[in-house]
C-alpha cells in the first residue's frame, strides 16, 4: 500500500470519527433553530391559536331553521343561596318549570309556566299565542281557557327571528374573515420586531427556564400590519361581499373604509413564553405600553386566562359534550364556577344542563338550569272552540278564580305576596 493509500485511509477515518458526529450535531442545531426560530414559534402560535377559535365555532350540532322547523323547549331552574332576599329566602325551595314550543308556519307559540316544590305542583298555567290572538288556561284557576284582549301588534312583529335562519351563513362568513385575517397576519410578521432572550420565570410555584420572544407592535409595524391585512381584504371579492352585507352597506363604502388612515393608539407588545427542545409555548402575554392586560397560561397544571391581573379563568374540562370553568375575581374577592354539559341523544333531541357557582364573603349563590331541546314534526294547536272572553268574566266567576289563587298558594311565600297585593 503506497503512502496515498494510506493517507487517503487515515483521511476517511478522521472524516468518521471527526466528521460525522460534526455533521450530527450541525444537523441538531440546525433542526433546533429552525424549531427555536422566534419567527417560526410566533407563527405556529398564531395558527394553534386560530385552529382552537375555528374548532369553537363549529356550526352547532343541533343547529336548525326555526322559520322552517318546529321547536319544542321544556326547562326546570332552580337555586340556593345564603343572600338575603329580602324575606323572600323561600324562593328557593321550590322548582321553576317552563317550556315554549313555537311553530312559526302555523303562527302558534305555547309558552307553559309552573311552580313545584320537590314532586308536588303548586301552580301551572300556560299562555297560547295563535295568529294575533293570544289565550290563558289553568287547571288549577279555572276550568275554561280564557280568550284575552286583543292587542295591536301582529304576530310576525312579536316573533321576528328572521336573523335566526342566517345563522348557519353568518356563522360561515364570520369563520372565512377569521381565516383571511389569520393568513395576512401571518406573512405580514417581519422578523425585524422580534427579539428573543433567555429568561426564568415562576410558573406554579416553580422555576422555569424559558426563553422569551417578544414581538413589537408599535406606530411603524401596527401601521404596516393594517394596512397589509385591508389591502388583502381588498383584493378579495367574497371578504368584500361579507363584510358590506355584515355591515348593511355596499362593498365601495367597505373599500373605502379600508382605505382610511391608521390611526395610532399605542404600542402594544405580544409575549411568548417557550420551553423545553420543542418549544412549547407555557405562557403569553399581551402587552398594552408595557403593561400587561392579557396572560395565558398553558401547562399540564394549569389552562387559564388572566386579564388585568384581576379576572382569572382557569379551564378544568373542555369536551364535545362538557365545558367547565373556574373564575375569580380579585378586586371583589369572588370565586365560582361555570359547567355545562351538552348532550345530544337523538337527531332531533338534546338536552343541557348549566351550573353556575358565585361565592364570596357576602354571598354563595348556586342556580342550576336544565333545557330540553326537540325538533318536531309539527305543533298541535289547542282547541279553542269553548274559549271565554277574559271580559265576560262576572265578578262571581273572577272571585273563584282569586280563590283558587289563594288556596293553590296557601302554605307558600307567595301566599303572603298574594295576599299584600291582592287581597
Amino acid at each position: 500500500m503506497n503512502d496515498f493509500e494510506k493517507n487517503k485511509g487515515a483521511s476517511l477515518k478522521y472524516f468518521l470519527f471527526i466528521g460525522i458526529p460534526v455533521i450530527i450535531v450541525l444537523g441538531v442545531l440546525g433542526a433546533y433553530y429552525q424549531m427555536t426560530n422566534p419567527l417560526k414559534v410566533l407563527t405556529k402560535t398564531i395558527n394553534e391559536v386560530y385552529n382552537k377559535v375555528d374548532n369553537v365555532l363549529k356550526e352547532p350540532i343541533d343547529y336548525f331553521n326555526i322559520n322552517e322547523t318546529p321547536y319544542s323547549l321544556n326547562g326546570n331552574l332552580s337555586f340556593k343561596t345564603d343572600l338575603e332576599l329580602y324575606k323572600l329566602e323561600e324562593l328557593q325551595k321550590y322548582n321553576y318549570n317552563f317550556s315554549f314550543d313555537i311553530d312559526l308556519k302555523q303562527e302558534l307559540v305555547i309558552a307553559t309556566l309552573g311552580l313545584q316544590e320537590e314532586e308536588m305542583n303548586i301552580l301551572d298555567a300556560i299562555f297560547y299565542q295563535i295568529g294575533n290572538e293570544q289565550y290563558l288556561e289553568s287547571k288549577t284557576l279555572f276550568d275554561q281557557m280564557l280568550k284575552m284582549p286583543k292587542i295591536e301588534e301582529e304576530f310576525k312583529d312579536i316573533f321576528d327571528f328572521s336573523d335566526f335562519g342566517e345563522l348557519s351563513n353568518n356563522l360561515n362568513d364570520f369563520k372565512y374573515l377569521l381565516k383571511k385575517a389569520k393568513e395576512s397576519l401571518e406573512n405580514s410578521l417581519d422578523k425585524k420586531y422580534l427579539t428573543r432572550e433567555k429568561t426564568d420565570i415562576t410558573l406554579n410555584g416553580r422555576q422555569v427556564k424559558t426563553t422569551k420572544i417578544t414581538y413589537l407592535l408599535d406606530k411603524e409595524n401596527q401601521e404596516r400590519t393594517t394596512r397589509k391585512i385591508a389591502s388583502d381584504f381588498m383584493k378579495d371579492q367574497k371578504s368584500l361581499e361579507i363584510l358590506a352585507k355584515i355591515n348593511n352597506t355596499t362593498e365601495e363604502e367597505i373599500t373605502e373604509q379600508l382605505k382610511k388612515d391608521f390611526t395610532y393608539k399605542c404600542d402594544y407588545s405580544i409575549i411568548l413564553y417557550t420551553e423545553g427542545w420543542n418549544q412549547n409555548i407555557v405562557r403569553i402575554s399581551l402587552l398594552e405600553n408595557a403593561i400587561e392586560k392579557i396572560t395565558l397560561l398553558n401547562t399540564e397544571e394549569n389552562q387559564s386566562i388572566l386579564f388585568e391581573n384581576d379576572i382569572i379563568l382557569t379551564l378544568k374540562s373542555y369536551t364535545e359534550e362538557t365545558r367547565e370553568i373556574d373564575y375569580q375575581i380579585k378586586s371583589s374577592n369572588i370565586s365560582g364556577k361555570i359547567k355545562i354539559e351538552n348532550k345530544r341523544m337523538n337527531q332531533n333531541k338534546t338536552e343541557s344542563k348549566l351550573n353556575l357557582t358565585i361565592s364570596s364573603s357576602d354571598l354563595n349563590l348556586e342556580i342550576n338550569l336544565n333545557l330540553n331541546g326537540e325538533k318536531k314534526e309539527k305543533i298541535e294547536k289547542p282547541d279553542i272552540t269553548n274559549a271565554k272572553e277574559f271580559e265576560s268574566l262576572s265578578p262571581s266567576e273572577i272571585g273563584t278564580i282569586l280563590e283558587n289563587l289563594e288556596n293553590a298558594l296557601e302554605e307558600t311565600i307567595f301566599y303572603n305576596l298574594f295576599e299584600s297585593t291582592i287581597m
